[in-house]
């Protein structure tokens, strides 16, 4: 009986360890609507993650609706210490940022807990709606060893028309009564 209850603690010990070194990736907002012509920034976060010292991933997004400006490192590991970011390869003809990366430097722990990871800033190019989100994406601990990353979510994004701005019916009148006195005066001088 003993044996049987060490057994099934040790199982549960177990079980309880690797949920808890499962992340997830989110990006945020998840959901956002802009403007046609609009620039805005979606924020790749990380949840739960426990001694991560280094990450790769890549994005996809619509390039008929959206261009990629730039990509900026996130807070989460250089608040762990000395880091190597690159901001990927940014593809607006494709719709990819190939290889968003960013390491910790030396023989140090990595970082736990919840963070930001990158920025990316974008401008909307026509109206219509779309996910952007991760793909490719690899995590790392100190020791080299892959993160399970349990949950990856994307950001839906919506792109509104840009507004017509209408002409008020006073500009409408003064140009009808401007080109009015315009052939009155033609009329008189010839």
């Amino acid at each position: 009986m003993h044996s049987l209850v060490r057994f099934i603690t040790v199982l549960l010990l177990a079980a309880s360890a690797s949920l808890a070194q499962a992340a997830s990736i989110s990006m945020t907002p998840s959901s956002l609507t802009v403007n046609q012509g609009q620039s805005f920034s979606l924020d790749i976060n990380i949840g739960g993650v426990s001694d991560l010292y280094g990450f790769q991933v890549d994005l996809q997004f619509s390039p008929s609706l959206f261009a990629v400006n730039s990509v900026s490192q996130g807070t989460l590991l250089p608040s762990g210490g000395a880091t190597l970011f690159f901001g990927g390869d940014i593809d607006n003809t494709a719709g990819t940022v190939s290889s968003i990366a960013d390491s910790l430097t030396g023989p140090i722990a990595g970082v736990t807990g919840d963070g930001l990871l990158a920025t990316i800033s974008f401008t909307a190019l026509a109206s219509g709606s779309s996910g952007i989100g991760t793909v490719n994406a690899i995590f790392l601990d100190s020791l080299g060893n892959d993160i399970v990353i349990d949950k990856i979510n994307t950001a839906d994004v919506t792109v509104t028309p840009s507004a017509v701005t209408p002409i008020p019916a006073a500009v409408w009148l003064f140009g009808s009564a401007l080109v009015s006195l315009v052939g009155v005066s033609r009329r008189k001088l010839g």
